[in-house]
């Protein structure tokens, strides 16, 4: 991850962010993901980029998956370690033997380099992302976000060796929701990622990305033959 993607996520108090979400500890716009038939025909799971294991806990409640968490963050690790396997890497370097039926990006490639697919290209026959979109690139330095077109992340998915067979772009009133949700748990005081947070569901909730032309998406790619 870049230096400003290191310094902004940082560390803020586990109670802050216990605060803020929900139960779970879900930090996701994802809820359209979980319709998927995907899930069904995979056992093992590498979630890049876990957070504090919202997804994973889902996946494995819901599809009996066996997930392996990786983050950058020790926090986040020491949180997901008693009921996941866990690895703590950075996502732009991180390179491993092991093979997983699937590979999942959840509003983390946002903030990774290109090079990430291409590391774990032998390590997976499928890629699932769900991130952001727009009609052309945007970066939100404030928020350490790359925001990618779809011929963009075909490129990156070609260049590691996979071909999109799946693109389905949700409606921005689907954040609507968990934005509400953070944003009335917020309170002054709070670290600078929180007060980050605050201005990104700020913009969500008053259209700023929606002015941009900034969606969710949800992609599927299979290994090229």
């Amino acid at each position: 991850m870049s230096e400003l993607s290191k310094s902004l996520y940082n560390d803020t108090p586990i109670k802050e962010w216990k605060q803020i979400l929900n139960d779970n500890m879900d930090y996701h716009y994802c809820d359209p993901m979980f319709n998927s038939d995907i899930f069904s025909n995979v056992k093992t799971v590498l979630d890049i980029g876990c957070g504090w294991g919202g997804l994973a806990r889902e996946l494995q409640n819901k599809f009996n998956l066996n997930v392996t968490c990786l983050s950058n963050s020790p926090q986040q690790i020491d949180y997901i370690k008693p009921d996941f396997k866990t690895i703590l890497a950075d996502a732009d370097t991180f390179k491993t033997d092991l093979y997983y039926d699937l590979i999942l990006y959840v509003e983390s490639i946002c903030h990774i380099k290109d090079i990430t697919l291409q590391n774990i290209s032998n390590n997976t026959n499928t890629i699932m992302i769900h991130d952001f979109v727009s009609n052309r690139e945007r970066n939100y330095q404030h928020f350490a976000t790359k925001v990618r077109t779809r011929d963009q992340y075909e490129k990156l998915l070609n260049d590691a060796g996979f071909e999109m067979t799946r693109f389905h772009e949700h409606p921005y009133q689907q954040w609507i929701k968990e934005s509400e949700f953070w944003l009335n748990n917020i309170t002054p005081n709070m670290s600078y990622q929180i007060r980050v947070l605050k201005q990104f569901t700020t913009n969500i909730l008053n259209g700023t990305y929606s002015k941009h032309n900034v969606n969710c998406c949800s992609i599927v790619a299979n290994k090229m033959k």
